[in-house]
């Protein structure tokens, strides 16, 4: 859903919640039937497996067989070259997905923190793994958003999304309406799990956890 084309009212009901937040009875409930906000850890792939899928795709055949018609005919060198470049590729392809690995493992760990969630009114410290959608949550500087929140509520606020867009600069953040399609980065209205807040402070509704947020889906790519 395009939370960010929802009004705080809309946002709010469609979760059935309040800027006092949820009680801590209906809390617990929703964690029951939601689930822990986590990125499902998949199943790890033996390393020789990772690395020989990388040289037994459509292209690399093509190729492997090319050099081998070209050493069968005598051409050495250009059979060597052509090998050569499927090494190359393969090793790259494999070392860059390592790397892709080891930053989704990063961002694991930094939705290991707590956050601070309003309960009938009153701010309440739980682990971040604990929230649920309908949530009211507290961001202040030096927070890592613990998952995709439509914000409600703003005050000068600038957070560091380069994790999803790539960008180095600080995005401000408002609370108001968008109409049109907007990218990640043009949602103003919007914090997202595991990006950091530089700045300022907000109260926003979790619309998103785990697996369902934007880095969740990410790591489901």
């Amino acid at each position: 859903m395009n939370w960010y084309k929802l009004t705080v009212e809309d946002t709010l009901k469609n979760y059935q919640t309040s800027t006092e937040g949820l009680s801590q009875e209906e809390r617990q409930k929703r964690l029951t039937d939601q689930g822990y906000n986590e990125i499902e850890a998949r199943q790890q792939t033996k390393r020789w497996k990772k690395i020989v899928k990388h040289f037994t795709d459509l292209l690399m055949i093509v190729l492997i067989i090319a050099s081998f018609l070209k050493f069968a005919s005598s051409e050495y060198i250009e059979g060597s070259i052509i090998l050569f470049v499927v090494i190359v590729n393969g090793l790259v392809s494999y070392w860059q997905e390592r790397k892709a690995e080891e930053s989704l493992n990063g961002l694991k760990q930094l939705m290991g923190q707590e956050a601070i969630v309003l309960s009938n009114g009153m701010q309440v410290k739980i682990p971040a793994k604990e929230l649920v959608k309908g949530d009211v949550i507290v961001l202040r500087a030096g927070d890592v958003v613990p998952a995709d929140v439509r914000l409600i509520e703003v005050h000068d606020l600038l957070v560091e999304e380069s994790i999803l867009t790539g960008e180095s600069e600080a995005s401000e953040k408002n609370h108001s309406v968008l109409a049109a399609e907007e990218s990640i980065g043009d949602q103003k209205n919007m914090a997202f799990s595991g990006t950091l807040v530089q700045s300022g402070s907000a109260v926003g509704v979790v619309v998103e956890t785990g697996n369902t947020t934007e880095i969740g889906k990410i790591n489901q790519a």
